[in-house]
């Protein structure tokens, strides 16, 4: 259900139809990685509002950007990154990704080549029709080699930009770069086991030996800093703990985690943990121990509050809940979870409250279609059967369902009143149909 502690959701990337990743969302990991990325966004000279950062649950140590200004970090760079340094690392790469206008640059070449072996194709095609189909092969395979090579040169040369422009990030703001060279380190014993027999010419990326020479070299002219602050250390490395307690083997943790050790990474590991088996009781124990030594720290409080939530306790939940956004304040993923549990008591005196913090949610992810799913029963919970409607009609937008939408606007317009809220927001849902019609259209 919504109110795990990771809310996955599948997002299919245009650009490649067939793939499709699972997002991790959490207020705390998210917080953390907020903190620590925001300077380094600045020093690139990016708005910290535009760039967003995704988590994806995959194993593989990598990071990437995609479809503008989006960072994707796999769960498997995450846990690997036991400093904080060395996920910052990654994240001021591929900042110099973003920064150096390498996503518009890498299309135009994907273009170039499409061209190219588009023309060596037809080539090949005209050889075999004249009677020499070995030619016409052997055409067409050296056209694709060609235009392999081409575009794995163009993407090797950006990734050395990115590398450049991630140390002269970390310098400028007093990051230390030592924690990439200590990532690379690990990614070069992995080439050693992997890659030994693989042609340098071939791959996207530099080898990882190549690229710790130069930052190597680099930390000799400028010697490292670092300036994290204790505190957000100490925050980092309570937030891998919570991404491996919830993605890891369930009795690996424990294990790793004994009875014996009471310190807060080992009975935060622990509460998590006895949570999924599930042993609820042994779990609750681990936890209110945290939040009676720690009783100002809003994320162990949100996880109590979970707990109660999907044990049946909705009221205890909203306590919890509540606790966890006064101590944190607004939390858009804090705030979904308080409003999911006001409308699990079925109580329509809870639906105002829950409006007001999807509302206030929504102004920060505008785009996330569970909002609007739980806005439209929160509305007709209340009796504001429009809006309700329009709320559907925003989610089967989101969805790419744009009849749906029609539909439920259609369903809305029965309820609206000319001059009110719900008449501007009607027009501006019509305003947004028309739009992703022309868009299809176009794409046809």
């Amino acid at each position: 259900m919504f109110l795990r502690f990771i809310i996955i959701l599948t997002i299919v990337f245009h650009a490649l139809p067939a793939t499709a990743a699972s997002i991790i969302r959490d207020a705390e990991i998210e917080q953390v990685l907020k903190e620590l990325t925001e300077p380094i966004l600045v020093a690139a000279g990016l708005s910290p509002q535009s760039v967003k950062l995704y988590i994806v649950q995959d194993d593989q140590i990598n990071a990437y950007v995609m479809g503008g200004q989006n960072i994707f970090i796999n769960t498997g760079l995450m846990r690997l990154s036991t400093d904080p340094n060395m996920l910052i690392g990654v994240i001021a790469h591929e900042a110099g990704h973003i920064a150096g206008g390498h996503l518009v640059r890498i299309q135009n070449e994907f273009q170039d080549v499409s061209l190219q072996s588009t023309f060596g194709f037809l080539l090949g095609i005209a050889a075999s029709v004249a009677g020499s189909p070995e030619a016409g092969q052997a055409i067409i395979a050296g056209t694709a080699h060609v235009a392999e090579r081409s575009l794995l040169k163009f993407t090797r040369t950006q990734e050395e930009a990115a590398d450049q422009a991630a140390l002269t990030y970390l310098n400028s703001i007093g990051y230390s770069p030592k924690g990439l060279l200590e990532l690379l380190n690990t990614l070069y014993n992995q080439e050693n086991i992997l890659y030994d027999s693989v042609n340098p010419y071939t791959r996207s990326h530099p080898l990882s030996r190549e690229r710790m020479t130069h930052i190597q070299h680099y930390l000799k002219q400028h010697p490292p800093k670092n300036n994290i602050p204790e505190k957000l250390k100490q925050q980092f490395k309570l937030a891998i703990i919570k991404l491996r307690a919830f993605t890891e083997d369930k009795e690996r943790i424990l294990k790793a985690y004994p009875e014996s050790d009471t310190s807060q990474e080992a009975l935060y590991a622990r509460a998590i943990a006895l949570y999924r088996i599930p042993d609820h009781k042994s779990a609750l124990e681990q936890i209110n121990k945290l939040i009676a030594l720690y009783p100002h720290n809003p994320f162990y409080v949100e996880l109590k509050g979970q707990m109660m939530f999907e044990h049946g306790n909705i009221k205890e939940a909203i306590t919890y809940y509540q606790k966890s956004q006064e101590l944190l304040g607004h939390s858009p993923l804090i705030n979904i979870g308080l409003a999911t549990a006001y409308l699990a008591t079925e109580e329509n005196n809870n639906a105002k409250p829950a409006i007001s913090l999807l509302e206030q949610a929504l102004t920060v992810e505008p785009k996330n279609s569970f909002i609007w799913h739980q806005l439209a029963v929160a509305y007709g919970r209340d009796g504001q059967l429009g809006l309700s409607n329009l709320a559907s009609a925003e989610k089967a937008l989101l969805a790419g369902k744009v009849n749906d939408a029609k539909d439920f606007v259609k369903r809305a317009e029965e309820y609206i009143k000319p001059g009110s809220r719900a008449e501007l927001k009607k027009q501006d849902i019509l305003v947004a149909i028309d739009l992703a019609k022309n868009k299809k259209t176009q794409r046809r």
